[in-house]
């Protein structure tokens, strides 16, 4: 597979299908609200590490529904489903940085509202798919201790 997080569209081949995706990655730099406290950002001239992680990350997962897929849905998951975990990881960065501020006055901030939408979209998106366990999870065999060790900082997510 080509690099992430690049504007070139076409990544590879997979199971004979043209593997098309709109995945870019902006520059890790002083606009983003969590560059001063961002692990990933050793190299802040660079494309955005934790992005282009995250990006690996959820296609690791879809890697095996690609390799089983005909070619509008490798063709969905491209230019649909990764944009949509694109739009995951802008609103998770953006919140993570207004975590106080999760109420606006008698409403709920509109990053979380817009945030809990995505992930509706990701999941009818997934179901629709046929990616994952019905439940809009993308594996069946998770690793039951992931969000204890990652919130625990065991592991290097």
């Amino acid at each position: 597979m080509k690099t992430l997080g690049g504007t070139a569209l076409n990544k590879g081949i997979i199971n004979n299908i043209q593997l098309v995706m709109w995945d870019a990655v902006p520059e890790c730099n002083e606009d983003c609200p969590i560059y001063d406290t961002c692990i990933y950002a050793a190299n802040h001239h660079n494309k955005c590490d934790l992005r282009k992680q995250y990006t690996n990350k959820v296609l690791q997962n879809l890697s095996t529904a690609c390799a089983e897929a005909d070619e509008i849905k490798v063709h969905k998951i491209g230019f649909l489903l990764i944009p949509l975990y694109q739009q995951l990881i802008t609103f998770k960065i953006n919140s993570l940085n207004n975590q106080h501020q999760i109420f606006e006055g008698n409403r709920i901030n509109p990053i979380f509202k817009e945030q809990r939408e995505v992930i509706k979209l990701i999941t009818t998106m997934l179901d629709s798919l046929e990616i994952g366990d019905g439940s809009g999870r993308l594996g069946k065999h998770g690793d039951p201790q992931y969000y204890e060790n990652f919130v625990d900082g065991e592991e290097d997510y």
